[in-house]
């Protein structure tokens, strides 16, 4: 059987699907600037260069967002890009209001914790260095832009190991940023 026309469902059916097209096409007709991020989120484009700049000991293992690498040594380096996401909002997902965990978070673990600035360009972060398990030091690297995040973890028997091979990692993926 036929259903009668109804007008008022017709013209509530029209405005819903008004409106709908009216909150994908207006943004980009108003200009709005929405975040850009990083350039690239597959690490597996810089899997290759990776190894050739760790070396023929070092064991590199990939995913899209995750690089692992370790060698016999014990060293470790892990590179992740992935972004940050907060059950409240934007306004938690801020650059800064991370940096601020990271500091309160680094200055109540009662062990020795240093924190540095860092930047590429336009990009900001930070290096905290932190004494880790079994003699071992920990070196991450964080940079953050528009709510997209890149961390470097590094492990090793000194400092300045762990230091040099974070910085190895960054010098691959800073293009890539």
């Amino acid at each position: 059987m036929i259903e009668p026309f109804n007008a008022k469902e017709s013209e509530v059916r029209q405005t819903a699907y008004f409106l709908t097209a009216l909150l994908f096409i207006a943004p980009l007709q108003t200009g709005v600037a929405f975040a850009e991020g990083f350039k690239t989120y597959d690490l597996r484009e810089i899997e290759k260069e990776v190894a050739q700049a760790f070396g023929n000991d070092v064991r590199v293992s990939i995913k899209a967002k995750t690089i692992n690498a370790d060698d016999v040594q014990g060293q470790t380096i892990k590179l992740l890009i992935d972004r940050q996401n907060a059950d409240v909002g934007h306004r938690d997902r801020s650059d800064a209001a991370y940096f601020q965990q990271l500091e309160e978070a680094c200055n109540q673990q009662g062990l020795p914790c240093e924190i540095d600035e860092l930047s590429l360009g336009s990009i900001v972060g930070r290096m905290t260095t932190i004494r880790l398990t079994g003699g071992r030091v920990g070196v991450n690297i964080t940079f953050l832009k528009d709510g997209d995040r890149l961390t470097i973890r590094s492990a090793a028997k000194t400092k300045a190991i762990a230091q040099k091979n974070a910085e190895i990692a960054l010098g691959v993926v800073s293009d890539k940023l």
